[in-house]
């Protein structure tokens, strides 16, 4: 009986079940049975952790399946469940996918079936008031100590602002909420609950870190700043495209990660950390800090930019993972990956942005990027001559 239920289970999976319940990943081999939820792997590890209380997990495989709990299963099912847990989800709020940060996947299950956010009935949580505050641990620009800061995030003023303590009268900075961008920053923070704010002013990206030990108090934030940001560009209205909507209010990095780059004048390889936002490329030293070595907006095919395989000159080798980046202007940047799967990664989705012809915005944007690196190169010139010829 215990086999034919596990196939009859398997099958239900298959043919009405067939992605998680939490995070869409294709075809889940774990269940929430008390819930009558089909999950991935993943997902049924922080099932696990809410407790019996909140969710039972089993096995579709490995478990054993009586009439009882089969017929529970039949009978519920990853829709049903949604339309109960997720019923009334903000339209701010970011469904985690498979490939998407823990904690953001964590929050999720625990807003769903722990503090039950989003069923009928729910008090409204407060992550949507238009006003808000929060006390984070922030980057230290020039070190890597991490301070306590005051944030206050206003909607009605468009504003996110930070105070060095929480009686200052001031802002130490204060930012348009609608021109800045929120991504997760485990990668180059190596703390799970961070985020990264960046902000370009000028032309030019400043970034910023923040962390808090509670994974719900970083998940709120990131969507208190996502609501904001619905509310004042004017997408608070049904029947917008949710994807459209989490290229707009936040969106991640297409790529980044570790890459040598060789100066224009062939010199040594240098290791920098690489992010590709969007149409913007920019290389660090570290990936903490706030100002990159360089950048700039990269364009289309009509511009003048491509991209090869290997160096133009031949004078790295192939096996050395080399590509590169070719631009109209006198500088190419010769770069290398640490392998070939790396290369590939990188060199698909820069074509993919060279492939995409530039709006009128894109070519303001590489217009201030370009007099902002050059303005920078003039100041770094002048200060080399003053201390090798005047000192």
């Amino acid at each position: 009986m215990s086999e034919k239920n596990r196939a009859a289970i398997l099958e239900h999976m298959k043919s009405r079940n067939n992605t998680c319940a939490d995070c869409g990943a294709s075809n889940p081999e774990w269940a929430s049975a008390s819930k009558g939820l089909f999950i991935c792997i993943t997902c049924s590890g922080i099932h696990r952790n809410l407790g019996a209380q909140v969710s039972v997990v089993k096995s579709l495989r490995l478990d054993t399946w009586t009439d009882e709990k089969l017929k529970l299963m039949e009978e519920h099912g990853n829709d049903k469940g949604n339309a109960i847990w997720a019923r009334n989800v903000p339209l701010c709020y970011r469904r985690p996918k498979p490939t998407d940060p823990h904690v953001l996947r964590e929050q999720w299950i625990r807003a769903k079936y722990e503090r039950k956010e989003f069923i009928d009935g729910a008090t409204a949580t407060k992550l949507f008031n238009r006003f808000t505050t929060r006390i984070f641990e922030k980057k230290g620009k020039d070190d890597n100590s991490w301070n306590l800061r005051l944030f206050v995030l206003s909607a009605e003023e468009n504003s996110l602002a930070y105070f060095i303590k929480d009686q200052d009268r001031e802002p130490k900075c204060t930012f348009n909420v609608t021109e800045i961008n929120v991504t997760f920053a485990e990668e180059r923070t190596s703390k799970e609950n961070s985020l990264q704010i960046t902000y370009v002013s000028e032309g030019l990206t400043r970034n910023y870190f923040v962390y808090s030990d509670s994974g719900k108090e970083i998940v709120d934030w990131y969507m208190a700043i996502r609501n904001a940001k619905l509310n004042l560009l004017g997408y608070n209205k049904p029947g917008i495209n949710s994807e459209k909507l989490d290229r707009v209010l936040t969106r991640d990095f297409i790529m980044e990660g570790f890459l040598d780059k060789t100066g224009p004048r062939d010199e040594p390889w240098q290791k920098r950390w690489f992010t590709l936002d969007g149409r913007r490329l920019l290389y660090l030293e570290k990936p903490m800090d706030p100002h990159a070595k360089g950048e700039l907006i990269i364009g289309s095919h009509m511009e003048g930019f491509a991209l090869q395989e290997g160096v133009k000159s031949g004078k790295h080798q192939d096996d050395d993972y080399c590509f590169t980046l070719i631009t109209p202007w006198k500088r190419d940047f010769v770069l290398k990956a640490n392998t070939e799967n790396e290369r590939r990664m990188w060199m698909d989705s820069l074509s993919k942005v060279i492939a995409r012809p530039m709006t009128d915005e894109d070519k303001e944007e590489m217009k201030l990027t370009r007099e902002a690196t050059k303005k920078i190169k003039k100041k770094t010139s002048l200060r080399y001559f003053r201390r090798v010829f005047i000192y």
